[in-house]
Formats: C-alpha cells, structure tokens, sequence
C-alpha cells in the first residue's frame, strides 16, 4: 500500500490593505511537525503568483509573498529566514476582499486545492485590519480556517501590560470539611455553587495581618481549598502571572487546573489534604512576588485554585489571601516570517452552519403552531453529534448571543434541523424551536456563534437581500463545501439543497423514445415524471437515477406513439 501525505500547510495570515501602500502580503504555515513540502509551480489564485522551482516549506515554517519584495522590505524589515520571502504577487482582490486559494498544481483545479479563505473587509471580519495598521492573523493553524471566529487583527499598546486579576479582597469558595469534595476541584468547568464563599482574607488568626481580616474559617483540617475567577481578554500568549501571597502556612496554586507555584511545600507534588506544609509561620506577611509562566492561562474566564496546608495538626491559625497580577506581552499588530502574535488553542468547529433561510412563507410548510413563518435552516455535514450548548443565533453582528439553543439541544450527523425565527419563543417545544427575534424581506443577515474563549465569536453567516415571497436564499448543494449562497427558487426546508436541473437536450429517437438531458449535481438523485394532458392527467414517475456526472441523459420509451406527453425532473430531497 502506498500512503500518500496530506499537505498542512495554510493560509496563516494576509495583509490585505498595509499601513505602507504596496507593502501588503500573504502568508503560509507548515503546521506540520515533521514533514516538509515542495511548493514547485503550486499557484496561489487571489493574490496570484505561481511559486518558483524549488520552493521548500519545513516543518513549522513561514512563507512569505509579497506584492512588492521592496516595498515590504522597507515596510518590515527581512523576515526572520530571508529566503523565505518571496513575490512579487499580481493582486487579484477585491475592494470588500476576496478568496484565496493555494493549488498544489499550477493549473487550479478542485482536485488540486490545498486550502481556501474567504474573507471580507466589512462585519463580521475585523475591522483593523481594513486600513487600521493590521493584518488578519489566523488564531490556530491546527483548526478549520474557513470560520470568522478563527481569525483576528489587533491594534495596542507597545509594552507590556500588567491586570490585577486577582485583588487581595477577593472574594473566594472555599471548602473546611474534613470529607473531600468532588473531584476536579482545581478546574475551570468544577461546580462550586455549594461551596461558602467570603472575601479575603480568609482566616483563624488573634494576631494583625497586612491586610483586613474579612471572612473566619473554622479550625480543624490539614489543608483548606479556595477558588475564584477572573476574566481576561488580552494576549495569552507570553504572558507572567506574578503573586504576592499572604499564606499560613503552605500552599499550591493551580491555574485552570494546572499546578503552577508551590510555597512551603515540596515542588512539583500534588498533595493530599493530609500532607503538612515544609515550614511554620508565625504571622502570615506578604510575600513575593512570584513571578511565573502563566501556564493554562485563556481568553475569557479563568479560574485561580489554592490548597492551603497546615504544619502540623494542632496549628492554631491558617490564612489565605493573594493578589494576582498578569503581565500581558504586546500583541503584534502584524507577523510577517513568524508565529502569529494572536495564536492559541481553539475547540474544533464542527461541520455546522446555516444552510438556508426563508423569510417571507406564504404558501410554504406551517410551524408546529399553523403558522407560515420565517425559517432558518441548519445544517450538520459533519461525521459527529454537535452540542449546540453556548451556541446562539442573531438577526445582527452587534448582538451575537440574541437567542441561545435550548439547553442541552443537539445536532445528529447529517441533520438538517429548522428553526422557526418569528420572534415567538412561547411557541417552542422539545423538538420545534423559535428565535426571540423575527427575519424580514427582504434584506437581513442570520448569523450562527459559539462562545470561544468566555466570549461569542462568528462561526458561520448568511447575508440574504431581493427575497420575494417563498423564496429562499442558502448554498445551492449539500454538504456546503466552499460554494457560494445563492437565491434557491425551490426551497427545501429539512432536506439537502441542490441546484434544480435545467434541461439541456430533449430528442426523439428512431422508436419516439424521448431522450432528456439536464444539469446535474454528482451523487443527488432525480425523479422523472410524465403525463399526456398539463390539465387533468395525473403525473407518472417514468423513472428515478442516481447521478454522477455534471450532467445526467435519461430516456423513456414511448409507450403510446399517438398520445402527446410531457415531461418534468425534480431534485430529490
């Protein structure tokens, strides 16, 4: 057997509109780990250029392919490996974006496409890096490309930042009872809503402390658990956490569940509640800071866990308090050459997005009310179930989380499911659901979101505009692939869509057997119908094939040389 390698490189960053005219440019990535690829004579269409021979990419590499080579070099500077700048490209993109695609032939075809990006200069695609100094930089090379929500351009300050995340009177959960809690306790989803919780400090202690004594805990344990939050939305990567603890008497932190710092106990143990602390104190103080890699550390919320240890079983005082800063590194605001300055860890998008949208139904399908309504349309083309919990559907891009699925709502693999957008959640059941808000003719926007990172970011929309009466606007086949919404004259609420055939030959042979020829999708399957009178004879089916050609012929004999007949084909569902 022959094993043939999959190409990972991506479209990894464009800078599409430069701060510098003529200095835009367009980045590759290898997010391989061990295995380089031979670029000779691939083409890459948008920005077109046809690689030269012997264009190497290694193992998590960058390319770069400018528009200008000397303009960029004055805009940028050499990318950290010369060699790997390359140009100049022929622009091919538009002034609200464009497509780009990189072709593993120098002759695009779909067989040859290696990857594609789609984007705009207008919502939901960031809006600096539409003249605002920044380029549109992918966020994990590892994931789908293709949605908004892998996508970033940012803008900031050029030093470091410091946040105090954690104040030393935070109000934290903590748990003092001899029996052990859940387990997880350190991590970010752990349910501490039964816990206590009480603003530090938190303490047994007569003497003075550098801080006020606010909550008193109950003596009696070898080790005290405490959690609390906080929210950050700056730049993960390079950042420090830094701790000045007030702590009686040992300690290990644990940052989304992950061991990050110990004081007075043995580095790099995770101990049980019934481990004593390395040291006695006497007064608690502050202490530090601690400066340290903020290992774990996300976008959006976090969750900062701290097991306090006793010397021994007869202590008389135990005390937890802490301030927490993060020292947030500048995010570059472009990375020609290297890793991308927004790079991080994203869940995998799932095969799901809006597949059609009817928004004036006449004389359509009825809601499980009686009522013709707006629909919308979703679709799973993926091989796995999607959890649809922290998903959200809007009518706009400012409101992203406007209606949220139903707890515990789910799409099977290869599910189409409807949902009924008329702004009459009273109406909703189990299995029929109903947005808050209400699509309208004949222009709108539907937009489909997750929560990444403790915030709502784009997955997939559709922008519908001139829909008349029972007409729908979605991809014209199923799966959706990487083709493009269009107006469907044939609505197929629930099904798979497909472009309706188009009849391109009609013949009649030596025996008046009637040969029909149309415009086919490659795997759909179509029904031919006959009858001898438009007015009052029924339609027959004739027959019924599965495609798998751009084109199907079909012929039917004619049974009766002497009666007129006439023919009709449908898509399908």
């Amino acid at each position: 057997m022959t094993v043939i390698a999959v190409p990972r490189i991506v479209i990894n960053e464009i800078m599409y509109r430069a701060p510098t005219a003529g200095a835009e440019y367009v980045e590759l990535h290898n997010a391989s780990t061990n295995t380089a690829w031979d670029l000779s004579a691939r083409r890459l269409t948008g920005t077109s250029y046809l690689f030269p021979a012997g264009t190497r990419l290694g193992p998590g590499g960058f390319l770069v392919v400018a528009l200008d080579r000397t303009r960029f070099q004055l805009a940028y500077g050499l990318p950290p490996a010369p060699a790997t700048l390359l140009g100049n490209y022929v622009n091919q993109l538009g002034p609200d974006g464009g497509v780009i695609e990189l072709y593993r032939s120098a002759v695009p075809s779909p067989a040859t496409l290696v990857d594609r990006v789609a984007f705009r200069t207008t919502a939901p695609w960031p809006a600096a890096a539409n003249g605002g100094g920044a380029s549109l930089q992918l966020l994990d090379p590892h994931q789908d490309n293709r949605p908004v929500a892998n996508w970033a351009a940012v803008v900031g300050p050029n030093t470091n930042t410091t946040h105090t995340i954690v104040p030393i009177d935070a109000t934290w959960r903590y748990w003092q009872q001899e029996t052990d809690p859940a387990p997880g306790w350190t991590d970010l989803g752990y349910n501490d809503s039964a816990w206590p919780a009480g603003k530090a400090l938190l303490y047994v202690e007569n003497a003075a402390l550098p801080a006020a004594k606010n909550t008193p805990l109950a003596l009696g344990q070898m080790s005290y658990l405490f959690r609390t939050t906080f929210t950050f939305e700056g730049n993960t990567q390079g950042a420090s956490l830094q701790l000045n603890p007030i702590i009686d008497d040992g300690a290990v932190f644990f940052l989304n569940g992950i061991p990050i710092f110990w004081l007075g106990m043995t580095p790099g143990e995770i101990p049980d509640r019934s481990t004593a602390a390395t040291r006695t104190v006497g007064d608690a103080a502050y202490e530090g800071p601690f400066t340290l890699p903020a290992d774990g550390l996300r976008q959006g919320q976090n969750v900062l866990a701290v097991a306090v240890h006793q010397a021994n079983a007869g202590s008389s005082d135990i005390v937890l308090g802490v301030r927490a800063d993060l020292v947030e590194t500048p995010r570059q605001p472009y990375t020609p050459g290297y890793a991308n300055s927004v790079r991080t860890t994203l869940q995998p998008f799932p095969g799901l997005g809006i597949n059609e949208v009817l928004v004036l139904n006449q004389t359509g399908l009825r809601d499980n009310a009686g009522d013709r309504d707006p629909w919308i349309e979703l679709a799973n083309d993926g091989p796995l179930p999607v959890p649809l919990d922290n998903w959200f559907l809007s009518d706009s891009y400012t409101a992203l989380t406007r209606w949220p699925f139903p707890s515990g709502a789910a799409l099977a693999a290869g599910q189409f499911k409807l949902v009924w957008a008329d702004a009459e959640p009273a109406e909703a059941t189990t299995t029929d659901w109903h947005t808050n808000f209400r699509l309208a003719p004949p222009a709108g926007v539907v937009v489909l979101s997750r929560l990444q990172s403790g915030q709502p970011a784009v997955v997939d929309y559709l922008e519908y505009s001139g829909l008349g009466a029972d007409i729908s606007y979605g991809y014209p086949i199923s799966p959706r692939g990487d083709s493009t919404p269009m107006i469907l004259v044939a609505p197929t609420p629930g099904a798979p869509n497909g472009l309706p055939p188009v009849i391109t030959a009609l013949q009649l042979g030596s025996q008046l057997e009637v040969t029909l020829r149309w415009t086919a999708v490659p795997g759909r399957s179509y029904r031919v119908e006959a009858t001898s009178s438009l007015g009052e004879a029924p339609w027959q089916t004739v027959g019924q094939l599965t495609n798998t050609a751009a084109e199907v012929t079909f012929t039917h004999p004619n049974p009766d040389a002497a009666t007129a007949r006439y023919y009709r084909v449908f898509l399908v569902p």
